[in-house]
């Protein structure tokens, strides 16, 4: 069924036949008496009526005019602000985020990257390893002496994985650790919970390191963003004589859009913070190796009465 007639809606149900038949018999005399209006075919869902249709179509009309004036409203205090609001809020928003970077926890730091290098190095040893053995099954039937050769020193670098992991495994403790250092008490209760299953150390592991490598591009987008924007404010304190006010003033729009992108790109590095130390701490109940150490390592720094820092010994 559609529902059409004159104005923007219709006011009469038709079947699709019999609407067919009025629009051809409508093109035919509309050299004659051309109509007023364009109506508009409204196409009803299987088993809607026209009140229903009524009252969605009314709901999507106030959503779309809340939206308007909200647009409005934020483009007239776009142009409301003074250039003085934007060089004063652009200042304080580049303070902001060079006081949040210079104010990181250095320790913190230094653990994330020992982990991170640990976790790099096993993750290209171990691309190492798959191609050592396609290599290995394409050359054993050609020259066994070689395939035994590469073979030994497969062996090896297996052994040098595993070293690896039980660093990775100790660096990732150590990191888990510290981040409760405030917290113990969390971290006793979490070490209390029954684990859900089996571990996942591996897919963790490689969802760790991913979060790692975006929240180091983010640290060299929001640098950029830094210097560029501390340049931007330098000019609009100082400009050239010469330049004219609409260069002043596409200047300051600039600055205005930069500031926002900076805002942005800052919350989004503090949201993978938030996902990468849930993320870690999540080996707590996934990777029996790492709960172990953590435990062994709460145990030990109870004994002698002391909460270290370091956590463990990498």
């Amino acid at each position: 069924m559609t529902f059409k007639g004159l104005g923007l809606l219709s006011k009469r149900i038709l079947s699709v036949e019999a609407f067919r038949r009025e629009r051809l018999e409508r093109s035919r005399v509309a050299h004659l008496t051309p109509p007023l209006s364009k109506a508009i075919p409204v196409p009803l869902y299987p088993g809607e009526s026209q009140q229903q249709y009524h009252y969605k179509f009314e709901q999507w009309l106030v959503k779309k005019s809340s939206k308007n004036v909200d647009e409005r409203k934020e483009k007239v205090a776009e142009k409301q602000s003074t250039c003085e609001d934007i060089h004063r809020e652009a200042t304080h928003i580049l303070a902001r985020a060079v006081q949040a970077r210079v104010h990181e926890d250095p320790k913190k730091h230094q653990l994330t990257e020992a982990y991170d290098h640990l976790n790099e190095q096993i993750s290209m040893n171990e691309t190492a390893l798959d191609d050592a053995l396609d290599y290995i099954k394409a050359i054993k039937d050609v020259d066994e002496a070689i395939a035994m050769e590469q073979h030994s020193q497969i062996m090896e670098l297996v052994v040098s994985i595993n070293k690896e992991k039980e660093r990775r495994a100790s660096a990732l403790a150590a990191l888990i650790i510290y981040n409760f250092i405030n917290k113990q008490d969390t971290l006793v209760s979490l070490l209390e919970e029954e684990p859900p299953g089996e571990g996942r150390s591996k897919t963790n592991h490689d969802e760790l390191g991913a979060l790692f490598s975006q929240i180091e591009q983010k640290d060299i987008v929001l640098e950029t963003l830094e210097m560029h924007l501390n340049e931007q404010l330098q000019w609009v304190i100082a400009p050239p004589p010469c330049v004219s006010e609409a260069d002043k003033a596409l200047r300051f729009k600039a600055l205005r859009k930069m500031s926002k992108r900076l805002v942005k790109e800052q919350a989004t590095k503090e949201q993978l913070e938030h996902k990468r130390d849930d993320v870690v701490t999540s080996f707590l109940q996934d990777d029996k190796e790492i709960r172990k150490l953590v435990k062994e390592s709460l145990t030990k720094n109870r004994a002698v009465g002391v909460w270290k820092e370091d956590g463990l010994r990498t």
